[in-house]
């Protein structure tokens, strides 16, 4: 395949996206305009297309490697942060062997695949990995020698997988929607497909990944580490037929990812048995790298080595610029990186991770989307970053409280985790569009109260949502209430709902703050 064939595969698959993002959004659990999968997918890949355009070499080493560093640098959220691994993984083997044939781009799909996949800590069926494997397994079946062929049968995989990923995430089902992310890169295939076809761009129909949502489902997935032992292997082919290698790895571990062409077998399991593991593949030949980490005790050293006092850094990255006055409050040497309707990229935290003074850096993402991006940044960096388990600023407000500046990092999560374990937290929105999560209706424009995970309140009036809300969070449990509120939002807003609350619960306290934050009018913080 010549490279500007590729060259225009790759803005055919960014147009196409850029055509559809929007129903991408569109297919979050929650029906608020929060520019997650579908933005965070765009905001990563459109950078590296348009500075491949900038370029005036052309070849494949030069394209491939922009298309995986600016990809790496502009990752925002899971769904960047997977789709960056992924395309660095694809890249490698095209740079291997500097050209595309069928041959070449299906290797390229199983590895990218497999980077993506041991990239994250708990790789989930039903995401886009799912669609990933799907698609290099559809590719190797295929007997065309035309790579168009090729991507063709691999969209009809990835279509199928994407109609049953419900199946495998329960949230999904109970949501009433296809994963958004697995979705995302068929869109970006189908685009890649068209453009090389000379087919014109379509505009999908949403209400085709939308179905009556489960009420039965869990929505929360409880994910554990069950198995001890990281185990990595190379082994260099002998000859011997390959034969149920993946059937064996997922029966004695878990995070698999496995790549076997002709000449190697690569190979990424957790496992509590490593050696039995590499004595069963060492009969596939000889065993060129191999690499076994025991996660209990690696992370027992790593709390030994960075023992520092007084060298303790906390940066935390807050949806609005309200939360700076709030957090310095607590603690006024905090760093805070501000964001707003966009989630910060990788880049963005990584440069101002290095211009920190501290070489022990504790990052409170406080957003479970960010939390990726800052995976990817302590792999990219010198210092030793710890990132800590805030998933909304809410719970990183209240682990700032328990934070000490000259107790040493390990004290310091143990007690920032402690604090954080005090507070639960309310979000309320307003519906941009009709919607059904869970057998609870949500009509446009209405509001709505999220808690847990779980809508708890809906109402075309704004007071009810927040009455009810906090009525329905064991308000004789708290202490303290705090109210932090949005441009779309005034604090006299608040006055009537206050005043009502302090007369059904005297014992409570009430606090009202700008936070500023872009999607949610109103965060509670219940103590």
């Amino acid at each position: 395949m010549k490279i500007n064939k590729f060259i225009s595969a790759l803005e055919g698959g960014l147009d196409y996206f850029k055509a559809n993002y929007h129903t991408i959004d569109n297919l979050n659990v929650f029906p608020v305009p929060d520019g997650d999968t579908g933005v965070n997918m765009l905001l990563t890949f459109q950078p590296a297309i348009e500075a491949i355009r900038e370029q005036d070499e052309v070849s494949y080493e030069s394209i491939l490697g922009i298309l995986q560093n600016v990809c790496t640098m502009n990752s925002r959220g899971n769904s960047g942060f997977i789709l960056s691994r992924f395309i660095s993984g694809f890249s490698d083997v095209i740079l291997k062997y500097g050209d595309i044939t069928p041959d070449i781009l299906t290797e390229a799909f199983f590895h990218g695949h497999y980077i993506s996949k041991i990239s994250v800590s708990t790789p989930r069926e039903g995401t886009m990995l799912s669609v990933f494997e799907a698609v290099a397994k559809a590719m190797k079946d295929t007997k065309s020698e035309y790579v168009l062929d090729h991507i063709k049968m691999a969209i009809e995989a990835a279509r199928k997988e994407v109609f049953i990923s419900p199946e495998k995430l329960p949230v999904l089902k109970k949501a009433g929607v296809v994963d958004s992310g697995a979705l995302g890169f068929v869109f970006i295939m189908e685009g890649m497909k068209r453009r090389m076809a000379g087919e014109e761009i379509k505009i999908e129909n949403e209400a085709e990944y939308r179905f009556e949502p489960d009420e039965d489902s869990n929505l929360e997935e409880l994910m554990e580490i069950s198995h001890r032992f990281c185990t990595e292997l190379t082994i260099r082919r002998s000859g011997i037929e390959v034969k149920d290698i993946e059937a064996y790895l997922n029966d004695i571990g878990d995070s698999v990812a496995l790549l076997v062409n002709d000449d190697i077998i690569k190979l990424h399991v957790h496992t509590n048995t490593p050696d039995e593991v590499i004595e069963e593949l060492s009969t596939y030949g000889v065993i060129e790298n191999k690499k076994i980490e025991d996660m209990q005790k690696q992370i027992e050293e790593e709390f030994a080595r960075f023992r520092h006092e007084n060298e303790i850094g906390v940066l935390a990255l807050v949806p609005g610029e309200g939360f700076r006055s709030i957090l310095h409050d607590f603690e006024p040497d905090l760093d805070i990186l501000v964001y707003g309707k966009n989630l910060p990229k990788t880049g963005d935290i990584l440069n101002h991770i290095n211009q920190m003074p501290y070489e022990v850096i504790i990052v409170l993402a406080n957003d479970k989307n960010i939390i990726p991006a800052v995976q990817l940044v302590k792999n990219e960096t010198t210092k030793h970053i710890e990132i800590f388990p805030s998933k909304n600023v809410i719970q990183g407000v209240a682990a700032i409280m328990g934070f000490v500046k000259n107790l040493s990092w390990e004290e310091n999560l143990s007690q920032m985790t402690s604090s954080m374990e005090l507070v639960d937290s309310v979000s309320i929105y307003q519906s941009v569009k009709d919607s059904k999560f869970a057998g609870i209706n949500i009509p446009v424009n209405h509001y709505f109260a999220v808690m847990n995970g779980n809508v708890i309140a809906v109402d075309e009036e704004f007071d009810p949502v927040v009455l009810t809300s906090i009525r329905n969070a064991d308000p004789d449990e708290r202490m303290t209430v705090s109210f932090y509120y949005n441009d779309n939002v005034k604090p006299e807003d608040l006055e009537p709902i206050t005043a009502k609350l302090e007369k059904e619960f005297e014992d409570l306290e009430f606090e009202t703050r700008f936070g500023g934050q872009y999607t949610a009018l109103l965060l509670i913080g219940l103590e």
